[in-house]
């Protein structure tokens, strides 16, 4: 599958898609699909106007391959439910999938979003966050593999099941899921 990393770089540029599509002459959805990586098509020409205006000079820095499809699987909790709050908190898994020709691999993540008296603070209502990968240094080491876009991609899917389903607004990532590239 196609990874297109314009979200990050937007971001890193402090700009906004809606604001980039109508200042540089791009129809909105051609952004937003780039963005959201729900493209299935890709206008070379549109893609190449992109990166010149965004001095990209090459396409790995906009657009990145990897051999597998992401499929997000169950979603359950990670612990009993006598261990499972901690300071109001709730503890649960999402599965990732990857898949390719050789086989699948499960990847399960561990989150935690704010349960009981904690969804009642307005502040804290509206947060979760990615605390940590099972196996982690194994999984760091596969995605080290790969561009570390890749990882940032597939955090950012769970996050977004998550916020589907547990309502939450906004998720962070635990500083022991980062990748050192060499």
């Amino acid at each position: 599958m196609f990874i297109c990393k314009l979200s990050k770089i937007l971001k890193e540029q402090n700009l906004k898609k809606t604001s980039f599509a109508l200042d540089n002459g791009f129809p909105k959805t051609f952004i937003e699909n780039l963005v959201s990586n729900k493209f299935r098509d890709i206008n070379m020409e549109s893609l190449e106007r992109v990166m010149q205006i965004l001095d990209i000079t090459r396409l790995e820095d906009i657009l990145i391959y990897v051999p597998y499809e992401i499929e997000i699987g169950d979603t359950y909790d990670s612990k009993p439910q006598e261990e499972s709050y901690v300071l109001g908190f709730k503890d649960i898994s999402i599965d990732v999938i990857l898949k390719n020709k050789e086989g699948a691999k499960t990847l399960t993540t561990l989150i935690r979003i704010p349960h009981g008296e904690m969804r009642s603070n307005v502040m804290l209502l509206s947060i979760g966050s990615i605390e940590d990968i099972v196996e982690r240094d194994k999984w760091l080491d596969f995605f080290n593999e790969y561009d570390p876009y890749f990882l940032y991609y597939v955090l950012a899917r769970v996050a977004e099941q998550a916020r589907k389903e547990f309502k939450i607004k906004n998720f962070v990532t635990s500083n022991s899921l980062q990748i050192d590239k060499k």
